[in-house]
């Protein structure tokens, strides 16, 4: 069984968790994971943007292989020294998991360490537990990738502060904050077309809940980046670290208003709520155009 500690932080996805457990375990900060966060639920919906990132940084290459879990377990080849596996599961395979949460997430992602007796892994599942997880093979399927790191280039500042470069240039002139406006008027509509209270469990499956609440947390995460690239290089960019802070807390008290929404039916909100995601991206417009503007001050460009 490989000595591995679960990386647990409120603001990462279950498969974020996972890949930064193994990066944390091989001492490699796992931050620069987080440089598409920013825009993430609006433009790369069907992109694996942590997992692009991986590649880039640290030549991660997550070759995601569908297969019994029965057969998985009895490959000799697998959890080599130092390659632990990531494994996409059914949650309701998950027993160590509240059924509540089974309604709301089907997909969930977990790592397996080592192996337990003939029929399962050993497994940690940095979500939901602080600990070890027995997870039995048996009648379960899942797709599984091996972690393996090679050829980093999470301290080659020229290439760190390049990419940071476009991709605040591309930012900029994205459909972002288009996107977030046109957000804003469906919300609305979603909103005062749904007149059904919700019981938490409900709450938990909603797809604009979520959807919200990741914003909120790739905001913090595209921050955390910004300040470890302001360890790593002479950019100073912890300035933009509160600003994001505070654009990040805009959108959860937009989600809060939503639940209140969602608990109450009182529809006098819902225009508050919908100015509420135009300011949001009237702001983040200002804030991205602030980060490039100081980039080209201070790389000359």
């Amino acid at each position: 069984m490989l000595d591995i500690k679960p990386y647990r932080n409120d603001n990462l996805a279950c498969g974020e968790m996972v890949f930064a457990t193994y990066l944390e375990w091989k001492r490699i900060p796992h931050e620069l994971m987080f440089e598409h966060s920013w825009g993430r639920e609006f433009l790369y919906t069907d992109i694996p943007i942590a997992e692009t990132s991986l590649k880039k940084y640290y030549n991660i290459d997550l070759q995601w292989n569908d297969i019994s879990m029965e057969s998985l377990v009895k490959d000799t080849r697998i959890l080599e020294i130092d390659k632990p596996l990531a494994l996409a599961i059914d949650l309701k395979d998950a027993d160590w998991i509240e059924s509540v949460y089974t309604k709301a997430f089907p997909i969930h992602c977990i790592m397996a360490i080592g192996k337990s007796g003939i029929d399962g892994f050993i497994c940690l599942d940095p979500t939901f537990s602080d600990g070890i997880i027995k997870f039995s093979s048996r009648n379960k399927r899942a797709r599984y990738a091996i972690m393996e790191v090679t050829q980093c280039k999470n301290n080659d500042q020229n290439f760190i502060i390049e990419e940071l470069y476009n991709n605040a240039r591309l930012l900029s002139t994205s459909m972002l904050f288009s996107e977030i406006r046109n957000y804003g008027k469906y919300l609305s509509e979603s909103l005062l077309s749904n007149e059904m209270r919700m019981n938490y469990a409900e709450l938990l499956a909603n797809a604009n809940l979520y959807r919200l609440n990741r914003i909120h947390k790739d905001l913090l995460n595209y921050a955390s980046m910004l300040n470890y690239i302001s360890v790593i290089t002479n950019l100073d960019l912890k300035m933009f670290v509160p600003k994001l802070g505070e654009r990040a807390k805009h959108w959860e008290l937009i989600r809060n208003a939503v639940t209140k929404y969602y608990c109450t039916g009182n529809k006098g909100i819902v225009a508050e709520i919908g100015n509420g995601v135009i300011m949001a991206a009237e702001k983040e417009e200002s804030l991205s155009k602030e980060l490039l503007e100081y980039l080209n001050k201070n790389l000359g460009n």
